[in-house]
């Protein structure tokens, strides 16, 4: 992982995050209030979870808390080589995922998420996108070096991967900060 945020300390990486998981805090728990059965939560309730993160410092954080939860099993894993069995997982969650790997392993990323997915199962994706306002964008393209930097960050990542993918079937895409953050709901209609 390039961004320096997953490199550091991971208590200091929530205190970089908290601001901004305030602002996704209840769309989350709106979103995912019906996950339940095998759930792959891709990037770290009374669903089985497996949280998979390539980074070991996010990971110790993640172990920490998970011993205070049941049903939750932390492994590092990369997300663009995923360690498990075809179809095994009824949802699979990926928050900021797809847009903070590097460029060249986010479609082999995103495939295996969706190899991994039941057929009829959802997948949930929180992506960070440009502002449809016009000084935005520039103003948010200008300084988009410090997001970079920090968490790897690369804009627009998530939905051209998924309409190019027969696969799946678009259920919810709706922007729920600003025209900045989005969900991303979509279901696995076909086996590739």
């Amino acid at each position: 992982m390039k961004g320096i945020a997953y490199k550091i300390n991971a208590r200091t990486y929530d205190v970089l995050e908290s601001p901004f998981e305030k602002r996704y805090a209840k769309t989350r728990s709106e979103v995912f209030a019906d996950v339940k059965g095998r759930v792959l939560e891709v990037g770290c309730g009374s669903s089985s979870v497996l949280a998979v993160d390539n980074s070991e410092k996010m990971l110790t954080l993640a172990r920490k808390r998970a011993r205070k939860q049941e049903n939750i099993e932390v492994k590092q894993m990369n997300a663009a080589d995923l360690q498990l069995p075809d179809n095994s997982k009824d949802h699979v969650i990926a928050t900021f995922v797809l847009c903070t790997i590097e460029p060249e392993l986010q479609k082999k990323a995103f495939d295996e998420m969706v190899r991994v997915a039941k057929l009829g199962s959802r997948l949930i994706f929180f992506d960070e996108t440009y502002p449809r306002n016009a000084l935005r964008k520039i103003y948010t393209k200008c300084t988009s070096f410090i997001s970079r930097f920090l968490y790897n960050l690369q804009f627009d990542s998530t939905m051209p991967l998924i309409e190019k993918d027969s696969r799946l079937l678009v259920e919810k895409d709706e922007y729920f900060y600003k025209d900045v953050l989005k969900v991303i709901v979509a279901r696995k209609v076909a086996k590739r």
